[in-house]
């Protein structure tokens, strides 16, 4: 007996019965977004002209974001007016203010805020250091020379100038005439005009001068340089360094052409032997190499042929062969002042000293 090809059984198939999800299992799905209608005109090959948006103006607020302050005194106190309903009250504006510290009332009770300055050279412990100028102790003393008689002092001691009055100004037999001190500058006048180099005691004036560069020399000033500012004679400056017992000065000058040397009581090695090597460098320029008083020497340089008031040798170049050999010979030009020299008829010229520093050999 013959079965058909698929001899498995069957399953029935039934319908599905339309019936509606109970309430409660009932799927909300969201109604999605309305289709977008077709617009012609934004296919269109024309330009067309849009109109601007207008922008909408945005209040920016006046204050910060951050939570208000706490209202002011005077808006807690209380009124007389009564109701009901209060209704919305304005807002409380508070002004944008910055509260000021007080650092002192921050401060333990007893402690106070030390001054700092801003220059640091002062000390940051000392609040009192620019007002203490009488305590200023300067490192520097300035000497200069004022026509014919008067020597200023700027910066000095009391007890240099005690040492002064006591071993220089007597060496001026003539006296002075007058000794005043205001602040810290003293002014001594001499008698009968000792910086004049053309009057008849010049030689002991310039021993002065040196009396008082070395004095100043035993006692740890030492000259640095000269200046002319606010005045018309110009300041040399000394400084305070360590004393120098062993130190020789001696002083010379040129004339007023630069044609004649003279030399004031200079070291036995100098006096010996400055004219015979100027000769040996110069040749026959040299016309003459004498002493006057046995301590003052005197070279010059023979005048030109013809007559003629000038030197066959330039000062300059006379100059530097004068202190290249002093120079060789141990001293070097330590300062060079000018003076005053009055001539005749009161026709007055200046005159400037050459004061040499140095020791002897050996």
């Amino acid at each position: 007996m013959s079965q058909p090809y698929n001899y498995y059984p069957q399953p029935s198939y039934q319908p599905p019965i339309n019936q509606p999800y109970p309430t409660l299992y009932r799927p909300q799905i969201p109604q999605g977004p309305s289709p977008v209608p077709y617009d012609p005109a934004a296919y269109s090959t024309h330009p067309h002209i849009s109109t601007p948006r207008p922008h909408r103006h945005r209040r920016r607020e006046s204050t910060p974001s951050a939570a208000a302050p706490p209202p002011l005194k005077s808006a807690l106190k209380k009124t007389n007016t009564y109701t009901a309903t209060p209704g919305p009250q304005p807002p409380i504006e508070f002004p944008i203010t910055r509260p000021r510290s007080n650092s002192f009332s921050q401060q333990p009770h007893g402690f106070t805020r030390p001054r700092v300055y801003s220059n640091s050279a002062y000390p940051q412990n000392d609040i009192i250091y620019p007002s203490r100028e009488e305590e200023f102790t300067p490192l520097h003393m300035f000497l200069s020379f004022h026509g014919y008689n008067e020597l200023h002092l700027e910066g000095i001691t009391e007890l240099a100038l005690k040492e002064l009055r006591s071993k220089i100004w007597n060496r001026w037999a003539d006296g002075i005439e007058s000794d005043t001190v205001d602040n810290h500058r003293c002014i001594v006048r001499f008698k009968n005009a000792p910086w004049d180099m053309g009057g008849p005691k010049h030689l002991l004036a310039l021993k002065l001068i040196l009396e008082l560069f070395s004095l100043c020399a035993q006692r740890g000033y030492a000259f640095q340089t000269s200046v002319n500012i606010g005045t018309p004679s110009p300041r040399l400056i000394f400084q305070v360094l360590a004393p120098d017992l062993t130190s020789q000065f001696f002083v010379a000058y040129f004339s007023q052409g630069g044609r004649r040397l003279t030399l004031i009581n200079p070291p036995g090695h100098i006096d010996l032997s400055i004219g015979a090597m100027l000769k040996d460098v110069l040749r026959s320029r040299i016309s003459a190499d004498y002493v006057v008083d046995e301590n003052i020497r005197v070279i010059e340089v023979r005048k030109k042929a013809g007559g003629f008031t000038g030197a066959e040798v330039e000062p300059a170049h006379f100059l530097m062969h004068v202190l290249k050999i002093i120079s060789n010979l141990g001293f070097q030009l330590d300062a060079a002042i000018p003076l005053l020299r009055r001539g005749q008829l009161g026709m007055r010229s200046s005159r400037e000293i050459l004061i040499f520093k140095g020791s002897n050999p050996g």
